[in-house]
């Protein structure tokens, strides 16, 4: 792997610092008896903003930045009688319980946690931060966390990324890369110290450092660690991709299909696809840099309960394929992994699906079953099928 080391900043790379702050603001001055307008907590996130910047530049304390942001915002609301040390201290309390997660972050740390030695890098405050990681469900997923206030040090400063690579090894330094959406800190930091940088810049900002890498979403991470095979969800972009896969497959298993089949099959997937993606059907696929190598369905159903399903809701596996090339991998159990670790999220009484003979041992290594039956599974075709 090009990269087996990777250091990920926590706020607004992995966690939404914006909505776990937003929310917070608002429930405290809501408590004084002060409800915030828009306006309002506009302002404090430039204040804090501002704030945040001047530590970084070493021109305010941390001590002195917990005053100030709530001082100085606190002055312009014209309420002079509070302590904004408290303030700051339940504004901290409230971003704690915040586990809001940037789209894609927690499947890419359990991606690289599998992968590299992956640590966090982060300017905020301890107790905060891991409180808020764990609430996300984060924790476990790191070799460990550096934050700033117990190293005494802040990002960019170079000797915040000295203790670092004192505690994983100096050595690792040319094998490691920076993932960060500031450009001031994590950014700046990272490529004066030597390090591969990638700036996690989803609002399409220019970037005036110069990094190495730059994604708009967190999936486009992976590729470039090497040539590893990397998993995410299907978008609609990537109807087509499913659908030459899903066609492989039937011809695989079908020889006699006629063009006219293929094509009114294909016709209907797509059609369906583009209709129900991620609303009732979900996909997830693999991909080995830029090539999708494998694809698996997941077709959640509703309808009246019974025994096995008491709340009616349950899923099928369908069309779990890879590319002749690329098969004997373990590409298909990382896959399947995926797909049902999304089919935990779904509230779902059970997840089927139809196992060939080959198959059969890997889907019962991920807690498949062959449920008691008495019954015999038929079938009355309403038109002609070519078995």
């Amino acid at each position: 792997m090009k990269y087996p080391v990777v250091l990920i900043d926590l706020d607004d790379t992995l966690l939404d610092f914006g909505a776990a702050s937003d929310s917070s603001l608002r429930n405290l001055f809501a408590e004084l008896g002060h409800p915030l307008s828009d306006a309002e907590v506009a302002r404090f996130e430039e204040i804090n903003g501002a704030c945040w910047k001047a530590l970084e530049r070493k021109e305010i304390t941390r001590a002195e930045l917990s005053k100030k942001r709530f001082a100085d915002f606190s002055a312009e609301l014209g309420l002079t009688d509070i302590d904004p040390l408290d303030l700051n201290s339940r504004f901290r309390l409230g971003l704690s319980k915040s586990a809001v997660l940037i789209p894609g972050a927690l499947e890419l740390c359990r991606t690289l946690s599998e992968k590299v030695d992956l640590y966090v890098v982060t300017n905020g405050f301890i107790d905060t931060q891991a409180q808020r990681m764990k609430a996300a469900g984060l924790e476990g997923l790191f070799k460990g966390v550096f934050a700033s206030q117990a190293m005494g040090y802040e990002k960019p400063d170079a000797r915040y990324f000295d203790a670092v690579f004192e505690a994983i090894g100096r050595d690792k330094i040319p094998q490691t890369i920076l993932l960060g959406d500031s450009l001031s800190s994590d950014m700046k930091g990272g490529k004066a110290y030597g390090l591969t940088t990638c700036w996690f810049n989803p609002k399409g900002m220019e970037d005036t450092v110069g990094c190495d890498h730059q994604i708009g979403r967190l999936e486009d991470f992976l590729p470039l660690l090497g040539n590893e095979i990397t998993y995410r969800m299907a978008e609609q972009e990537d109807i087509e991709s499913l659908c030459d896969m899903a066609m492989y497959f039937m011809r695989e298993k079908y020889p006699q299909m006629t063009a006219e089949q293929e094509a009114e099959i294909r016709a209907q997937r797509v059609d369906f696809l583009r209709r129900n993606l991620n609303t009732n059907i979900y996909g997830y696929m693999g991909f080995v840099g830029s090539e999708a190598v494998c694809s698996a369905l997941l077709h959640v159903i509703e309808q009246p309960a019974n025994r096995w399903h008491p709340n009616g809701r349950s899923a099928t596996v369908l069309n779990v394929f890879t590319w002749p090339d690329h098969r004997r991998k373990g590409y298909a159990e990382g896959l399947m992994r995926r797909l049902m670790g999304h089919a935990m999220t779904l509230d779902l009484s059970y997840v089927d699906l139809q196992a060939a003979p080959l198959a059969k041992p890997l889907y019962e290594k991920l807690g498949f079953i062959v449920p008691p039956s008495k019954n015999t599974p038929m079938k009355c075709p309403m038109r002609p099928i070519d078995y």
